[in-house]
């Protein structure tokens, strides 16, 4: 899940900062998640081997997400960093217990696409539960604006 939920939110930060026009401001950051990604790498791989490269890549990206993040926090939206650190602990925490109740689940192994299928809906109908349920618990008034918002395109 780790992984997953950083590459979320470097996407997430990327398209914010290329959507206010600010990328170029943020190029030096860009330039040395690479350059700090290779030499950890590099450095990592003789003792660790892959693993070390994965450690020289975790490295890299959470650089550059507490860098985005800081940027975006003081330059584009104007508010505490704090929030938007609380808010990605509790897409993590969302993501954790969509993993726990999906492996407590009796799946049985998929012979058939069909059987995939199956499995695949109860998956996302059980992480979609635990994503809208944290949602309404910890931002319920963004969950109201969006509810609104999605209310009045369907109206449409």
């Amino acid at each position: 899940i780790l992984p997953d939920f950083w590459v979320f939110v470097d996407c997430s930060f990327s398209i914010t900062l290329q959507a206010a026009g600010k990328y170029k401001d943020t190029k030096y950051i860009a330039i040395i998640e690479p350059i700090l990604n290779i030499v950890i790498s590099v450095t990592m791989v003789i003792k660790f081997g892959l693993i070390g490269v994965a450690i020289g890549t975790l490295v890299a990206s959470l650089f550059k997400t507490i860098m985005f993040s800081n940027f975006m926090s003081q330059k584009i939206i104007n508010r505490k960093q704090f929030i938007s650190w609380l808010k990605c602990l509790v897409f993590l925490g969302e993501g954790v217990v969509s993993i726990v109740i999906v492996r407590l689940l009796p799946f049985t192994t998929s012979y058939n696409y069909g059987h995939w299928i199956v499995n695949a809906l109860f998956t996302v109908i059980i992480c979609s539960s635990v994503v809208i349920i944290g949602s309404l618990l910890f931002f319920n008034n963004d969950s109201k604006l969006i509810i609104t918002k999605i209310y009045r395109v369907i109206k449409k």
